[in-house]
Parts: structure tokens; sequence; C-alpha cells
């Protein structure tokens, strides 16, 4: 049963992961698998799991909804409303604040800083081509309307990727293997893939972002929920939008 539990965690953070990075009907397919084999063998939040990054998938097909984050803004609506309702099948444990106490301030802070500098390194460093970013979520609006835009990206952005990955995602490994630090890692691992055509991306980017998810989950486990990893992700953002502005 162990062993079960193991191979669907591993298949459940590489699915999870490449629901951007990989064509829709293979993601749909491996989730829909996943799902049923979960089912099987008695891990109802593994399918749950599986079934809400199939949403997504589904969701980001949709031509209003295809810019991320709406798909997972949208797909987490039902699931934590259902959350409620279904407590053994979905759960909403992991919907929780945590503490913010002066140490845990200064980490928020610091890896902001750390990853602020990385993003402005690899950019200088890879001379990624932003322009189909830019496109995609910027606006010949003034700048300051644009800046103000793309706060509201960041918000909403760090609120759907925490929820997911530091949140659900973290919650139902750490249900499957009892391990947390193995739960740590799997979160991470699966928000690296995320990023795979994402800002950083390709290979490097990968590895950057899954650095980032190995230190966010680590500030969920200190702060005991989700808004100090929430605050550090929304100011490592503003440095994505700075620098896709040409300010940074």
């Amino acid at each position: 049963m162990l062993l079960h539990s193991w191979l669907i965690a591993v298949a459940l953070c590489l699915a999870a992961g490449g629901t951007t990075a990989l064509p829709p009907q293979l993601s749909l397919a491996a989730l829909a698998l996943i799902g049923v084999i979960a089912l099987i063998h008695s891990r109802p939040r593994a399918t749950t799991t599986a079934a809400l990054f199939a949403l997504i998938v589904l969701l980001a097909q949709v031509p209003l909804l295809g810019t991320w984050p709406l798909p997972g803004l949208v797909a987490l609506i039902p699931f934590v409303a259902l959350g409620h309702r279904l407590p053994a099948w979905v759960g909403t444990g992991w919907l929780r604040r945590g503490r913010l106490d002066p140490v845990t301030v200064g980490l928020v802070l610091g890896l902001a800083l750390v990853a602020g500098a990385a993003l402005l390194a690899w950019t200088l460093l890879a001379n990624p081509d932003l322009e189909p970013i830019r496109k995609t979520y910027l606006t010949d609006a003034p700048w300051w309307a644009t800046l103000l835009a793309g706060f509201g990206f960041s918000l909403v952005n760090a609120a759907v990727e925490e929820a997911l990955f530091r949140g659900v995602l973290f919650d139902t490994l750490g249900g499957l293997l009892g391990h947390p630090p193995a739960a740590l890692v799997g979160q991470a691992i699966a928000f690296g893939l995320l990023h795979l055509h994402g800002f950083p991306s390709g290979g490097t980017g990968v590895a950057l972002a899954a650095v980032y998810g190995l230190a966010t989950g680590l500030l969920r486990q200190r702060s005991g929920g989700l808004l100090a990893p929430f605050l550090a992700h929304v100011l490592t953002d503003m440095v994505i939008v700075a620098i896709l502005l040409g300010v940074a």
C-alpha cells in the first residue's frame, strides 16, 4: 500500500507540473488515470486533486480563460466550496493564514530579495525573448495603469499558485506519504515543471522555480499557513512585472 501511495504521489507531481507544459490531451489522460488509480486504492484526496488539475487543463482551452492564472482561479472556486461539504474528499485544512512574526517577515523579505536578484540575473544572462509575454500581459495603457494592473496580476497569480502548490498539492502529498519532507520536495518539483514555458523558462527556469517552490514550502511549514509564502510570491512577481516593463 505504501508503494502505491508513492507511485501515485510521484505521478501526481509530474502531471500537476505538466498542466501548462504538456499537450492538453496527454495531461488529461494522465490526470484521469491517476485519479482512477487513486480511487481504486482509497486515496480520495489524490483523486480530487487530480480532478482539480484536470479542470485547469480543460479551462485553459477556453479562449476567455486561457491566460494564466485564470484557469487556476476558476477551478479553485468550486474546489474550495466543495471542501467544506466533502472534507474527506476535498477538505480545506490547507486554507490557513498562519502567523507573521518578525522572523517570518524577515524571511519573506529576504526570499523576495534573493528571488528578485535571481530573476534579474537570469534575464541578463539568458536574454530571453520577452515579447510574447509582454503581448499577452501588457497593454498600451499609461505606465502607471500597467503597473497597477501588474500589481493586481501579482496578487491573483500568487494566490492561485500558492493555493494550488503550497496548499492543495502539499496537503495531498502529505496525506499520501505521511512524510513532510517528501511532500515539500514533491510540490516544489511540480511548481518547477509548471514554469517550463513561463517566466523564468526552460530548464534553468524549471530549476529556479523548483528552488523557489522549496523555499516558499519551507515558509509555509514555518508559518503554519499560506500568508507568508503568498506575500513573498507577490513581491517576487512584482519584480517580474518591473522586468517586463523595462524598469528593472
